[in-house]
């Protein structure tokens, strides 16, 4: 079984607002919806990690490589995946005319850690520091994006 561990990393929309608390922020006011930038991948037992970013190269080579992966998965790992990583990678395939990737089974360990166990956070860093695995590289938050 090929199993391919992956994140994905996206810029943030933008648009323009008139207050900071409780928005609703129409169509008109969204003038950048975000986009889909980078992603590692590495198949378990391999060393080896892809990674592609739009900053390296177009961002249609981008997603066909990571497509190319994940046609050859039989399952996938994600943390969050069901409900951003691979539904932003089908809206990315969708939008450049690409079939859906075949079917694979989708371990997301953030619906695992949800279900499973009764940490008091949910969050990536908090179980990596619980279990002594390395954390994520802290990049700034929002304030890298201004």
């Amino acid at each position: 079984m090929r199993i391919l561990i992956l994140d994905i990393e996206t810029k943030p929309g933008m648009a323009a607002v008139f207050g900071l608390w409780n928005q609703n922020i129409s169509l008109p006011a969204l003038f950048d919806s975000g986009e889909m930038m980078s992603f590692a991948a590495k198949w378990y037992g391999s060393k080896e990690i892809v990674f592609s970013s739009t900053y390296h190269q177009d961002k249609e080579t981008m997603l066909l490589t990571i497509y190319t992966l994940l046609e050859e998965a039989d399952a996938v790992v994600t943390f969050n995946g069901e409900r951003f990583d691979l539904k932003i990678l089908n809206q990315e395939f969708l939008k450049i005319g690409l079939a859906p990737v075949k079917p694979y089974l989708s371990i997301d360990l953030y619906r695992t850690v949800k279900n499973r166990f009764r940490g008091i956070s949910n969050k990536l860093n908090w179980w990596l520091n619980y279990l002594g695995i390395p954390v994520k590289e802290e990049t700034g938050g929002m304030q890298l994006w201004v």
